[in-house]
């Protein structure tokens, strides 16, 4: 097992990158385009099992704006991100992902006071969502997608438990994203308990964190479950957080991006959202 995961170290998405740039899993390129061009190369690339993509200089957008795509692509990467040899083989692997799941005890987040995410905050009219390079991906989109490489935080009002799940963003303006939640998933239970009372639902949209974190917000666990303590489980040590100023809600501490904001009910504001891919 990876020392990181072993010892319970910290872990980020740069740290993931690292890691499978020394097996050769990553390819850097520039000067892409945000208009359909990443969404090409993402798929071409997604349909080969090939490596991760790293795109930066991307055009209208300054150095440093990167989009990370196809990070969970192949066996090698898999591996890495949950603290396996690189080269077991797909088979070893599913029969240790199965295991470790299996095993897990959850531990729950720890609460910090400061942390990379706040390195950088917009509050108010200083918000504009089209700083982030957010690509078209299909031709057919109804627009720009921030999501589904995220992970949406939200707490349930009823029994007070923390759901992170993996749903689509689509980027409508400088402050507004449109969530697409199929029916019966958590999130859009969770919603829809904050619309019985009349009540708009906090939310914050994580995006840029260690793929085993992000993994279990992808996976399917009973109700009531919080994801962010398996993660903790699956990494040996408690998932540091911050408390958001605005929902309250627990945020990974070193996280690229994190957005928080509220969901009203559809009566008082909706916008028609997708197609998607």
């Amino acid at each position: 097992m990876d020392d990181n995961l072993k010892e319970g170290k910290d872990m980020d998405l740069r740290e993931y990158i690292e890691e499978i740039k020394s097996v050769g899993e990553i390819r850097e390129l520039k000067g892409a385009d945000w208009n359909l061009e990443i969404g090409v190369l993402t798929e071409l690339v997604g349909e080969k099992d090939g490596p991760a993509l790293l795109f930066d200089d991307i055009k209208d957008y300054p150095s440093g704006f990167r989009v990370l795509a196809t990070c969970l692509n192949n066996t090698k990467q898999i591996n890495k991100a949950f603290g396996f040899p690189a080269e077991q083989p797909t088979l070893d692997l599913l029969r240790a992902f199965k295991d470790k799941l299996a095993q897990v005890k959850p531990v729950a987040p720890e609460e910090v006071s400061s942390g990379p995410v706040l390195e950088n905050i917009q509050e108010g009219s200083d918000i504009d969502l089209f700083k982030f390079p957010a690509p078209w991906w299909h031709e057919g989109d109804g627009g720009r997608y921030l999501g589904t490489g995220c992970m949406l935080i939200m707490r349930d009002p009823v029994n007070n438990w923390v759901n992170a799940g993996t749903y689509r963003l689509q980027l409508h303006d400088r402050n507004t994203l449109g969530s697409h939640i199929s029916p019966g998933h958590h999130g859009r239970l969770i919603r829809e308990n904050y619309w019985a009372k009349g009540k708009s639902c906090p939310v914050v949209a994580v995006f840029g964190i260690h793929p085993l974190i992000w993994l279990t917000s992808m996976l399917a666990y009973p109700w009531g479950t919080p994801e962010l303590n398996i993660a903790g489980g699956l990494a040996g040590a408690p998932i540091k957080v911050i408390k958001g100023k605005f929902t309250d809600l627990p945020i990974p501490y070193n996280a690229e991006i994190a957005i928080e904001g509220e969901c009203p009910p559809p009566e008082v504001e909706s916008r028609t959202e997708g197609p998607f891919g």
